[in-house]
């Protein structure tokens, strides 16, 4: 009975972290970032984050290999937002804009963020231009540096 509970489990989970990012229509581009924040979170490659980036970005991410590359993932994984909350959402053709709170970490330390997001619709789906979150957290001991920090 475990097993099949366990297989169950195991492939609605492959179902779900196998479906690629949703087409522009009938989804808002604030669905879309809540995708990719589910799946940042447990990504173990570029090659599962890459779909969801605009084609410059996308190409670049996908040619990087070896250090670059984990370099690169480990990034977008700082850029993780919990409970992420959209304030506002604003379609302008082509491009959204998005302003949103949430929860990030950094040097170890987890603090509220602002959250701005860009987005383009490319292809008939939306994919992130650009995103960045700020929130305030003191650097380590010993270590000079800004109170303020911000992911781009």
């Amino acid at each position: 009975m475990n097993k099949k509970i366990f297989l169950l489990i195991s492939l609605l989970a492959m179902v779900a972290f196998t479906a690629t990012p949703a087409q522009a229509g009938g989804y808002k581009p604030s669905d879309i970032y809540k995708q990719y924040l589910a799946r940042v979170y447990y990504a173990r490659s570029l090659y599962e984050l890459a779909p969801y980036f605009i084609e410059r970005t996308r190409n670049n991410m996908l040619s990087l290999q070896g250090e670059a590359a984990e370099k690169q993932l480990q990034k977008l994984k700082k850029s993780y937002i919990g409970k992420f909350t959209v304030n506002k959402e604003e379609v302008v053709g082509d491009m959204a804009f998005i302003d949103a709170n949430g929860y990030a970490k950094d040097w170890d330390q987890v603090t509220k963020a602002k959250v701005r997001v860009e987005m383009l619709r490319e292809a008939g789906a939306w994919k992130i231009k650009h995103h960045s979150w700020t929130g305030k957290v003191s650097p380590p001991k010993g270590q000079i540096g800004r109170k303020k920090k911000s992911y781009r």
